[in-house]
């Protein structure tokens, strides 16, 4: 969004619906609200405005221009290292949490972009940061990292499976009760085909923490599962005979 004299305003990225919160974002830039261009007047004024520094932040990770970001990010923790200058609630996920906690997670978060994406730097934060509020989204990112690691050749595999198991068994034991945690777990084994008698150990869990509010998506991940140990019965027990006809070839 440029003003009248050439100046970028704003910007975002990407179209979410329904169009009335398109319209709201568009609306918030006309009137100015914590547009770029009115952070960058308020940052002249006061150069440790740290709510500030770390909306520039957000807005810089929103255009994936990770290296600005970072950068801000950085001053944040520098500014407000114990995270006492106020909190930030993520529109998406509704989490809330201190500036600095996010400025932490978003910067070992970035580590995932890039041709080598690096688990550290996340294992890292939740390591150093147990009791944050993004904890579990930083659990959950590294799911989703190790359910799309590539395959390695057979004896890198072996060191990344031993480092994967005992990640999906560290992510299972914090949150017991959820099933997301063994979801991840399990979905990593299906793509694997293997370890199977570990797989129906996280099939018979699942079966149980969802059995009052069955998932869909759990329920096709346990399926696959059990099509893999060849038990085509519980398969289609658990995820329907449609499932079973129309299934990819595993």
């Amino acid at each position: 969004m440029l003003n009248g004299g050439g100046q970028e305003v704003d910007w975002f990225v990407g179209y979410s619906p329904p169009p009335e919160n398109f319209q709201a974002r568009l609306e918030k830039i006309l009137k100015g609200e914590d547009t770029y261009l009115a952070l960058q007047k308020t940052l002249a004024e006061n150069p440790d405005d740290v709510a500030a520094i770390f909306k520039v932040a957000r807005k810089w990770g929103e255009r994936y221009d990770e290296a600005k970001a970072t950068a801000e990010y950085k001053k944040v923790i520098a500014l407000d290292p114990e995270g006492r200058a106020g909190t930030f609630t993520d529109e998406r996920t509704q989490i809330s949490a201190p500036y600095t906690d996010f400025a932490k997670y978003e910067i070992a978060t970035a580590s995932f972009q890039g041709p080598k994406p690096d688990p550290a730097p996340v294992e890292a934060f939740i390591a150093d940061n147990p009791g944050s509020p993004l904890v579990r989204q930083a659990y959950r990112e590294l799911g989703y990292y190790y359910n799309r690691a590539p395959k390695e050749a057979a004896e890198v595999r072996a060191l990344l499976t031993y480092k994967e198991q005992a990640f999906y068994a560290k992510y299972a034991a914090r949150y017991p009760d959820d099933p997301e945690p063994l979801t991840a777990w399990l979905g990593r084994i299906v793509r694997d085909k293997g370890p199977v008698d570990k797989g129906l150990e996280l099939a018979q869990k699942l079966r149980e923490l969802t059995a009052s509010n069955p998932d869909p998506s759990v329920n096709r991940t346990v399926a696959q599962m059990y099509d893999i140990a060849g038990d085509k019965a519980k398969a289609e027990e658990v995820y329907g005979p449609a499932f079973m006809d129309r299934r990819p070839t595993i």
